[in-house]
């Protein structure tokens, strides 16, 4: 693509790669050259001389971090390089508007999605082959812990990692099925909690010690038999789906309080606001659920569903089948909407606020209305492939993980006020 304008240009390539591009002054050169040509070589000079001076260098550090002040730069720019003339004070302008620009979003009419600051990758520092594959907050927003594909856990405390810890199993037959299916926070945000394809555990968010684990029996002997997924049910208990076919509400110090095995048992759950009923899967078959005596209220008749998320105010939760995404009004026991979908892992992520769904695709999600209206979208820091998604506890931010090793954040704002659900 040409482009006849240096400084647009340069905001795309700052947009499409992060300020990471601006530490290569030689490669920025190449490739600003293959976009406008070398009938600007004289302007791709200066700007490349100021991106060399410390300071440069110091603002392009600084811009990997969203929380550095940013109406200095244009200045601290042009004083840089003790540079004279239109040239070095439109390069010091090009610059300091290409790391501040916002993100673009395409939205629809009438729906208004505000981005913020394009952008930044927060890695636990994952080998760059190793996928980012779940995503979980504390409820105050300040703690952030990153599951990768090697069964390594990090958790991240206002952008510093504390730690890092190693969760693949112990016994051999599991190796082959080792994944980390759920995580989460405890209610008091003292504890983390995994599900992984062979146990449960806890672990000190302040250490990151082991606290508990549980490991099922494996069945006939061979047959691995561990949590297939969890929902925080209260602050001291656990709903948890085991692979044998058991719902079991468990305590959050680490032992079963009730078990019921079942011939139809959910392998995925979505649990409503009211803590009373949850929605559950098995993929094949999906119901409306009672938590009290785990009875089956509703039959949601769908196609085959491979992710739930249920959203935290309201008692409505979207399931990704194949190539569509549904909302289900549980009250009312009904199906809200049904939209189609692009390809990629079926991830969704509900805003913990907003009437909003983050609905996973190749690259990016998309953003959706209760409504089902697409109203903006989202996409990973370097277009890498998304492998986790989740909406940060402000409601304010969605972070998406990249088979990468990278976690994308992106300021978001929900769309006005309009079309509401009602129960």
């Amino acid at each position: 693509m040409e482009f006849t304008s240096l400084e647009e240009a340069l905001r795309e390539l700052v947009q499409a790669e992060g300020p990471k591009v601006l530490r290569d002054p030689a490669r920025l050169r190449t490739l600003l050259q293959a976009r406008v040509g070398r009938s600007q070589d004289e302007a791709i000079d200066t700007l490349v001389a100021v991106l060399k001076t410390p300071t440069g260098q110091q603002i392009v550090s600084s811009a990997l971090d969203p929380g550095q002040d940013r109406s200095s730069w244009a200045t601290e720019l042009k004083n840089a390089g003790n540079f004279s003339g239109e040239d070095s004070e439109w390069a010091a302008s090009a610059l300091a508007k290409a790391l501040t620009a916002p993100s673009e979003v395409q939205v629809q009419p009438g729906n208004a999605l505000v981005v913020g600051d394009s952008p930044n990758p927060v890695a636990a520092e994952p080998a760059e082959t190793i996928a980012i594959v779940q995503i979980a907050f504390s409820a105050n927003g300040r703690l952030c812990a990153l599951g990768d594909s090697a069964m390594h856990i990090a958790l991240v405390d206002d952008s510093t990692q504390k730690w890092k810890i190693d969760v693949t199993s112990s016994t051999r037959k599991a190796l082959s099925l080792q994944r980390i299916r759920r995580m989460a926070f405890d209610p008091s945000g003292s504890m983390l909690v995994i599900a992984n394809s062979d146990r449960l555990a806890a672990f000190d968010v302040s250490s990151g010690a082991e606290i508990w684990s549980y490991s099922p029996p494996n069945l006939f002997s061979f047959l691995i038999q561990g949590p297939s997924d969890f929902a925080i049910l209260s602050d001291s208990q656990l709903l948890v789906p085991f692979d044998e076919g058991s719902l079991n509400i468990w305590n959050i110090n680490g032992w079963s309080e009730r078990r019921k095995r079942m011939s139809v048992a959910p392998r995925m759950i979505a649990m409503l606001p009211d803590r009373e009923s949850f929605v559950g899967s098995d993929g094949s078959q999906t119901f409306l659920w009672e938590v009290q005596g785990f009875a089956r209220k509703h039959k949601i008749t769908l196609e085959r569903v491979y992710s739930l998320v249920a959203h935290a105010v309201q008692p409505v939760v979207g399931m990704r089948t194949l190539d569509q995404f549904h909302i289900f009004d549980a009250p009312n026991k009904r199906i809200l909407t049904t939209i189609d979908v692009d390809p990629g892992l079926p991830l969704l992520a509900a805003s913990p606020s907003a009437e909003l769904f983050a609905v996973g695709g190749e690259c990016g999600a998309m953003l959706v209305n209760f409504c089902g209206e697409p109203v903006g979208s989202v996409k990973t820091h370097s277009g890498s492939r998304l492998t986790a998604l989740a909406f940060h506890p402000s409601g304010r931010t969605v972070a998406l993980g990249g088979i990468d090793g990278e976690v994308t954040y992106v300021e978001v704002s929900p769309a006005p006020a309009g079309k509401r659900y009602r129960a």
